[in-house]
């Protein structure tokens, strides 16, 4: 029932997914999905007590850090329409530290030295060093491969190299599908 009202209203379709997110808070007053829908899909004359709702969902025991977090910015939205930005703020706050907490442990923090530990194994790794006729004779043209996932930057790293006038554009291949 919950991911067809989400369903609707990804659609626009309000008034479906208010009346599955409104059943669903019938049969669970503390339904955390539909409550946390409430200030975006419910009309305001019928978020009455929406604020105190969600504040009690947010604290409930049972409350996961991400259920917190999705409940924590609902709190935000309807604190926000209200116009006590202050609240909202501190809403908004709590929901992020709620998110970063429920993401998962193997996410890390950037680290520049480690990520350049890495970089230099691999270049020690990959890089041949050129041996016979190919590396003799520089004048002969050598394929330069850009590969990478779709909407990866791949096209725009051959429009660059592209862009030097000793490089030639190869496009798209249907060379490694083959």
């Amino acid at each position: 029932m919950l991911n067809l009202a989400n369903l609707h209203e990804d659609r626009g379709q309000r008034e479906e997914a208010r009346a599955l997110y409104g059943q669903a808070l019938t049969h669970d007053p503390l339904c955390f999905l539909a409550l946390a829908a409430s200030p975006t899909c419910f009309p305001r004359r019928t978020r009455r007590g929406l604020v105190a709702r969600l504040r009690e969902a947010i604290g409930a025991p049972e409350a996961s850090t991400a259920d917190r977090a999705q409940l924590g910015f609902a709190l935000g939205r309807a604190l926000d329409a209200k116009g006590d930005y202050g609240d909202a703020f501190s809403a908004y706050q709590a929901a992020n530290r709620d998110s970063r907490a429920s993401a998962l442990p193997a996410v890390v923090r950037y680290d520049r030295a480690a990520q350049e530990q890495v970089t230099d194994r691999l270049i020690a790794t990959v890089t041949p060093t050129p041996v016979g006729p190919a590396a003799a004779d520089a004048s002969k043209p050598r394929p330069i491969f850009v590969c990478g996932m779709f909407r990866s930057g791949s096209t725009l790293t051959e429009q660059l190299l592209a862009g030097h006038p000793a490089v030639a554009a190869g496009g798209e291949l249907d060379l490694l599908p083959r």
